[in-house]
């Protein structure tokens, strides 16, 4: 699993094992107040959880289906 945490506040999760297709998922958060990045904007739907450590948290996610290995790899080296 990796995470990169940006500046603004966005932070991105990928978990993404060899072995268990089931366990392929990339996750998008949004720190409260963040406005929803433009290259994000009208792709996903941010969903709001309360949180008492970390205030308001906007989310998404999505599933890596079939073999996307290499896509993946490309994505995480731009990233």
């Amino acid at each position: 699993m990796g995470t990169c945490f940006y500046e603004d506040g966005l932070a991105i999760n990928v978990l993404y094992e060899l072995n268990n297709p089931k366990k392929r998922a990339v996750g998008l958060k949004l720190s409260d107040g963040m406005a929803i990045p433009e290259e994000l904007e009208g792709c996903f739907k941010f969903a709001r959880q309360k949180s008492k450590l970390a205030g308001t948290i906007r989310g998404s996610y999505f599933t890596i289906k079939n073999d996307q290995e290499a896509r993946i790899k490309q994505w995480l080296n731009l990233v």
